[in-house]
């Protein structure tokens, strides 16, 4: 799964074994306004609000959050909505700065939790800094909550895990104020309750349950309903789809679509008046065949590897039509069945790019797992060269988030998933219930 931040001038994006996606700002909803005794809130008018441009300090400035607070609220309850807003569970936010231009960074003294961002000035817009001390104990770190399998449910966990930990989506569901979800979204709400569940500061022995979930999606399809093990990534698609359904706006606009939706242009050339014929496809994954001549029983022989890029290419390579497939040409001056050339290229790529290869091989005399070790960057993926339209030369890159591990064979298996935690950078591996973290670099 593979993911993607934006960064300026050029799109850096994420990937996750099978995921992608980019970075943004987020807007804050307000918190109650709390009662201040300073005589000096006598002299204004009440319930003043201010929008404070948070970062960390001592990070990315450019990677901040607008957060809506009123002036009678106290120190305190700013850092706890830093660390609601930037999931910081595990840490605890032990300086804050405000940003003047004719200063700099300057840090906020105060004695007691009760003073008021009035009581230190703060009562217009500034841009404010934090830093964090961090807690050790992974069951203070948000996002890190396991799922239980209930009865070969592994794939759905695989799934959910890989979802979660998409930064953008994640932030989007966490938002009490959105999206606007009624009787009509029911698969959407019990996924957002799923993830606001994974990402709960109120940490508690009872691991977030997809039981809900899993029932409206059998719904979409049976299969999703019984004890027999399913494809994770089909599980995957199916959800994403079908929250897209449930939340497009009457354009054809969600948030899934604004994430996952990308686009492959096809182009077949007739081999007699040579007229090239474009189609557009909209996809919500890349669909990757491993190459079979490369077989290897080990994935640490890393002469039988093949990269990603190679199956880039496979997908994308021109293929010709001919024989018994010819191709009909409806060119006026053609009209007929004839040899014709095909190519793919990617026309659009999706913020969060979900990659799937395809190990699976089936025909009339057995069905067999391939077990290519395939080698992929963890960082600036780059698939320019493989893009044709309007993205192409954007400077658009990748970098994983997460990756969709299947253990065993095409009858039965075992699912995993490794994910980075945006909280911390950390690596961590999910299996159900269990988490753990992880050497990103074994």
């Amino acid at each position: 799964m593979s993911q993607v931040r934006e960064t300026k001038p050029h799109r850096k994006d994420k990937t996750a074994g099978n995921v992608h996606q980019t970075g943004s700002t987020q807007k804050k909803h307000s918190s109650n306004p709390q009662q201040s005794s300073s005589p000096q809130a006598a002299n204004r008018l009440p319930n003043k609000s201010i929008r404070f441009h948070v970062c960390n300090r001592l990070k990315s400035e450019s990677n901040y959050k607008i957060i809506q607070m009123f002036v009678d609220d106290t120190i305190e309850s700013l850092k706890k909505e830093i660390i609601r807003e930037f999931f910081l569970s595990g840490t605890h936010v032990s300086t804050l700065w405000k940003w003047e231009h004719s200063s700099g960074w300057t840090k906020l003294i105060y004695d007691s939790k009760n003073e008021t961002l009035l009581q230190h000035g703060l009562t217009d817009d500034f841009r404010i800094g934090y830093e964090v001390s961090t807690q050790t104990s992974t069951k203070q770190i948000l996002g890190l909550r396991g799922l239980p399998n209930i009865g070969n449910t592994g794939y759905i966990n695989n799934a959910i895990q890989c979802l979660s930990n998409v930064q953008d989506l994640k932030d989007y569901f966490h938002k009490v104020d959105r999206p606007n979800l009624n009787k009509h979204t029911p698969l959407t709400i019990a996924f957002r309750n799923l993830i606001k569940d994974i990402w709960s500061e109120e940490y508690t022995n009872y691991p977030p349950n997809p039981t809900e979930m899993q029932d409206y999606m059998s719904r979409l399809s049976s299969r999703f309903g019984n004890s027999r093990p399913q494809d994770s990534h089909e599980f995957m698609i199916t959800l994403i789809n079908a929250i897209h359904e449930e939340l497009k706006t009457d354009e054809g606009h969600s948030k899934i679509q604004e994430l996952f939706h990308g686009e492959i242009q096809s182009t077949v050339t007739c081999s007699q008046c040579k007229i090239p014929f474009y189609s557009h496809d909209l996809i919500t994954s890349l669909a990757l065949q491993v190459p079979e001549e490369q077989y290897s029983s080990s994935c640490n022989q890393s002469s039988s590897s093949v990269t990603l890029r190679d199956c880039i290419q496979t997908l994308t390579k021109r293929q010709t039509y001919s024989n018994e497939d010819q191709w009909y040409c409806n060119n006026v001056d053609c009209e007929r069945s004839t040899d014709a050339d095909r190519k793919l290229d990617i026309w659009k790529l999706p913020k969060v790019l979900i990659i799937q290869l395809q190990r699976f091989r089936s025909d009339l005399r057995t069905d067999r797992k391939i077990e290519t070790f395939i080698n992929y960057p963890r960082n600036n993926l780059d698939l320019n060269e493989f893009v044709e339209g309007p993205e192409k030369n954007k400077g658009i890159t990748y970098e994983l988030i997460g990756v969709s591990n299947h253990s065993g064979s095409i009858f039965s298996g075992h699912y995993t998933t490794y994910a980075r935690n945006d909280v911390n950078g950390k690596w961590y591996k999910f299996d159900d219930s269990t988490v753990e973290e992880i050497d990103e670099d074994k």
